[in-house]
């Protein structure tokens, strides 16, 4: 429960980030169809590169435990991730 909440406290203070980012990229690359096919490029390209590692991670974690081939393990942790 600890865990679950500074996890969430982490997804605010993130979101918070965001906006802010947008605000410096539209100010710098504007707000036209280039902009948002660079932010679309930029959404991408992080999301190609964290949720592998989200999954290697969790693996590397689960196998430290002893639970990798803990099927109810990997379940939970699938199930928290969505």
């Amino acid at each position: 429960a600890e865990v679950r909440a500074l996890l969430c406290w982490h997804v605010v203070e993130e979101t918070e980030h965001k906006a802010v980012m947008f605000d410096i990229l539209e100010e710098h690359l504007g707000t036209g169809s280039r902009a948002y096919a660079m932010r679309v490029a930029g959404l991408l390209a992080t999301v190609a590169v964290l949720v592998p590692n989200y999954f290697l991670t969790m693996a590397r974690l689960l196998q430290h435990d002893g639970e990798l081939t803990n099927v109810r393990s990997m379940a939970r942790c699938i199930r928290d991730f969505m």
